[in-house]
């Protein structure tokens, strides 16, 4: 009885096994026949396409394989498991935007690969041979605007890689050798100064020039082009009355000598008109008086 008991359980999970078995085997078979799978995410939906036999390939250390197993898309480097990415790919967004298309060989890019923004401009062009990327790429800003393009040898960069910025000016440049940087120049940016008009008035309409204006704007212009002018007690001044504002030590200095020497000549006169003087000093006197006044006075500022 026992016997028994323990066949039937046996041949009934047999059944069972071989069931699920030849159910995958179908959902296989299907795959095969269609070679097309579409997988969707949060935020975005792939199509692909699955080589149908992708036994037999032979796989290099270096190069990484994209293939698809359980549902899911995978990438390793130098071996796979389950069928290999075969044909073109594409990627869009929620809203139906293309955001990446290429197109894989054997589980290798190849061919030329594009990816976009989310406003439908370019984001990078690269192109790609058996899983390396070879020759020139480009990469862009959402504006459209260049932010960095070079040039890939064998896989590696190699030669000058240009990094420019949102406004199109060159940033730096990066010099490669077999993938490893070898120089970094950076370029200088020149700012440039704007010059604004200052308005007569906060109104539009200017007003209008006359006689007293005029005057008006040399005298503000004189004051504003010589800054020195005006008296600052932490820088000495200089001797010149002429060019600049004298001190307030200095201004009550000289007034004060000015007064004495007023004083002084008015005395002086007093002392003349008192004293007696004969009829022929009047004449010498006035004579010495108008030789001294002809005399030329010398300009300190000259000297």
């Amino acid at each position: 009885m026992k016997y028994l008991l323990t066949l039937t359980f046996s041949v009934y999970f047999s059944i069972l096994f071989a069931q699920e078995k030849l159910f995958k085997q179908r959902m296989f078979d299907d795959l095969e026949v269609t070679n097309t799978i579409t997988k969707s995410y949060r935020d975005s939906t792939i199509t692909f396409q699955v080589e149908a036999a992708s036994r037999g390939v032979e796989t290099e250390f270096n190069k990484r394989y994209f293939w698809f197993n359980h549902g899911e898309v995978k990438h390793t480097q130098g071996a796979f498991t389950g069928k290999l990415l075969h044909g073109p790919y594409e990627m869009l967004n929620r809203e139906g935007v293309l955001l990446k298309k290429g197109v894989y060989k054997h589980g290798l890019k190849n061919g030329m690969w594009l990816s976009w923004h989310k406003n439908g401009s370019v984001a990078s062009r690269y192109s790609w041979a058996e899983g390396a990327p070879i020759g020139q790429f480009e990469e862009y800003f959402e504006s459209g605007q260049k932010s960095k393009n070079g040039t890939f040898k064998r896989g590696k960069l190699n030669g000058k890689v240009y990094h420019y910025g949102r406004d199109g000016s060159l940033i730096n440049e990066v010099k490669y050798r077999n993938g490893i940087i070898v120089k970094v120049e950076e370029k200088k940016v020149k700012k440039t100064r704007i010059k604004t008009k200052k308005a007569d008035s906060l109104t539009d309409n200017p007003t209008p020039v006359t006689e007293n204006n005029r005057k008006t704007r040399r005298k503000k212009k004189t004051s504003k082009a010589n800054p020195e002018n005006q008296y600052n007690p932490g820088i000495p001044q200089s001797i010149d009355p002429s060019t600049r504002m004298m001190s307030p030590d200095k201004s009550m200095k000289k007034s004060s000598k000015r007064a004495e020497r007023k004083a002084k000549k008015k005395a002086t006169q007093q002392h003349i008109e008192q004293s007696p003087v004969s009829d022929q000093q009047v004449p010498a006197r006035k004579e010495k008086r108008r030789k001294k006044k002809a005399q030329p006075v010398s300009n300190p500022a000259q000297q």
